[in-house]
């Protein structure tokens, strides 16, 4: 096994062909993914990561890497606990159930008031059975961008415990490298950074998932693909974060003067530059976005019955009647003065219809 880069998915039947010359046709091709494998571990700038993965949805991705630890690593050390967020998607769940049957643990950590991973509650839940903590670092219904991860990564790797962490939607939130993170294992979804792409990837730093994965044969044009697409994302993300923060403060600043009773979801060092969550007053969510979506504004309430916003923020202690009136809105960008005052303008007379019952 290549000692610098190794690919889960390989090239198959294509194993078995030879070339005109007489070269086999899958070592030709397998040193072309391993030199364009390094190309994309150098753009992600990951030295520390030597392993590099392909699936086809989240579900499959986090299928190997859990059960690869757990028969694995697991069987060697006795340890055989997955801690998991408890405000993540509600397959979270389903995994502890899963983890349960095959005599595992799974300990969900609870959420701090911002919807952020609780530091107490994690150490409380630690312990000598601790395998690996899967973390997603961006909660795209709650709009929170988790930047505890240092403590999280140093808190975990003290006690011998594996640090996984989802960074999809996080990429552009923030000015930081992947390998600032000090995980263990970094995954994405490639079509967050790319519409043209779909898969996840995984990067490791240990091969231990490598005997779980079964071989499939992808072009070569993809991973080239994969590279020239986080480039560019990564480049346009970068050059746009300010002009966002820029829009968002100055959104956040003219929402609060033209409807001052409106609260703030989330902590502003922990929100995403790309959405704004907020409480209205007195009315109810679902009539003030009914509203809203007639008038073509992006707003969200959830993903579904089990994910809804009002849901979560009950879950972060949250007064149910608050969480009832919360909104999350979607702020394109760029986003010039004059829609910025139209979309308020929209705002307060939605707000102030629906106060009166008006609408």
């Amino acid at each position: 096994m290549n000692d610098v880069l190794d690919f889960s998915y390989r090239c198959g039947a294509a194993q078995d062909l030879i070339d005109a010359k007489g070269v086999f046709v899958f070592q030709r091709r397998q040193k072309m993914r391993e030199k364009i494998g390094q190309k994309i571990l150098m753009g992600f700038k990951v030295k520390a990561f030597k392993h590099l993965y392909f699936f086809a949805s989240r579900q499959e991705l986090e299928s190997s890497l859990y059960f690869s630890l757990f028969f694995t690593l697991g069987h060697q050390t006795g340890k055989n606990q997955f801690l998991l967020s408890a405000t993540s998607h509600k397959k979270n769940l389903e995994w502890a159930k899963c983890l349960k049957k095959m005599q595992g643990q799974a300990a969900l950590i609870g959420p701090d008031e911002n919807g952020r991973i609780s530091l107490p509650h994690l150490r409380e839940k630690l312990g000598p059975k601790s395998l690996l903590m899967s973390h997603r670092l961006f909660h795209p219904i709650l709009g929170v961008l988790d930047d505890q991860y240092l403590e999280i990564a140093h808190t975990l790797h003290e006690e011998g415990v594996l640090y996984y962490v989802d960074v999809t939607g996080a990429l552009g939130e923030r000015f930081f490298d992947l390998e600032s993170i000090e995980a263990d294992f970094i995954s994405f979804d490639l079509s967050s950074i790319d519409s043209a792409l779909s898969g996840f990837v995984l990067l490791a730093k240990d091969e231990v998932v490598d005997w779980v994965l079964s071989p499939l044969d992808l072009p070569i044009d993809f991973y080239e693909k994969v590279l020239e697409g986080f480039e560019r994302f990564y480049e346009k993300a970068t050059s746009e974060l300010l002009g966002r923060i820029q829009n968002k403060m100055l959104f956040e600043k003219s929402l609060k003067e033209a409807i001052p009773e409106t609260h703030f979801i989330i902590a502003a060092t922990c929100q995403s530059v790309r959405g704004l969550g907020v409480y209205f007053p007195k009315v109810h969510a679902e009539a003030l976005a009914f509203a809203l979506v007639r008038h073509k504004m992006s707003v969200e309430l959830g993903g579904g019955a089990e994910q809804t916003l009002s849901g979560l923020l009950e879950l972060v202690q949250v007064d149910s009647s608050k969480a009832l009136s919360a909104v999350m809105f979607h702020l394109p960008y760029p986003l010039s003065e004059e829609e910025m005052r139209k979309s308020i303008l929209i705002l307060k007379e939605v707000y102030c219809s629906l106060l009166k019952g008006a609408v």
